[in-house]
């Protein structure tokens, strides 16, 4: 028999029975009306604030300085010269703004050189930490590559020649893969929206000007979830650009603050 073949009196009783000795539950077979739910729900989103986080780790930041050597001195000099000559050949009219274009050429410059500095620092926490793993951000290519090489297997990269799946493969290395002591991260493409809470040793080869892109970065490891205490390194040339940048990156967060 079923329902339908139940007189009034019949489907009463069976109503009592069912509620004094069942109990009612929801059985899900699957999704249904994703695309409704997701159109009502867009407006809406649950953010939960750092400072909200009673245990998250102390965050230290370091800066980590360095001299040139008399090499990198007489070829960071004549790096303007070089350049306007160049510009000169291909055309003789040409209006070049130092001011303007030089910041990116020290900066690839610098950035290069930093490279070996980089990899001394990362060796020597890989060695006094062993069980730590080391993020790694650059603004150029030339340098992530570099690092690439010298680091090999033991290190991922993540930068904007990525698709999706290769980036999200990188993150996921990193934070799953014991072999995986270094992730090489760019700026633009790793600074935001990914999760490198493995790591708790941050060294900016090279760091940007503006001081949002910094932090954002510095968040990829000191956020929710992170147990360790986080060292971020900042690296500076003395008496160069990187040491301007430094400068006009701490007046602006400073007045951000304020």
């Amino acid at each position: 028999s079923n329902w339908f073949a139940l007189n009034d009196k019949e489907k009463d009783e069976l109503r009592n029975l069912v509620r004094k000795s069942c109990r009612m539950m929801t059985i899900a077979q699957g999704s249904s009306n994703i695309e409704e739910l997701r159109d009502r729900i867009s407006h809406i989103y649950l953010r939960r604030m750092k400072e909200d986080v009673t245990n998250l780790p102390n965050k230290i930041i370091h800066e980590v300085t360095y001299d040139l050597n008399e090499r990198q001195k007489a070829e960071y000099n004549k790096l303007w010269t070089e350049y306007e000559e160049a510009k000169r050949v291909e055309n003789p009219d040409i209006e070049l703004n130092k001011d303007l274009l030089e910041g990116g050429i020290y900066r690839r410059y610098l950035a290069l050189e930093m490279v070996q500095n980089t990899i001394k620092l990362t060796e020597k926490l890989l060695n006094n930490e062993p069980d730590c793993k080391v993020v790694i951000f650059c603004c150029f290519d030339d340098e992530i590559y570099a690092l690439k090489e010298y680091f090999g297997d033991m290190s991922v990269l993540h930068n904007g020649k990525l698709n999706a799946k290769q980036k999200d493969k990188a993150v996921y290395d990193f934070q799953n893969d014991e072999k995986i002591k270094v992730f090489l991260g760019n700026c633009a493409s790793a600074g935001v929206g990914i999760t490198l809470i493995r790591g708790n040793k941050l060294i900016f080869n090279d760091f940007d000007y503006t001081p949002s892109v910094c932090r954002q970065c510095e968040d990829r490891v000191h956020r929710i979830g992170q147990t360790k205490q986080c060292d971020i390194y900042y690296q500076f040339f003395n008496d160069t650009q990187y040491e301007n940048m430094w400068n006009i990156v701490m007046k602006k967060a400073f007045t951000i603050d304020q």
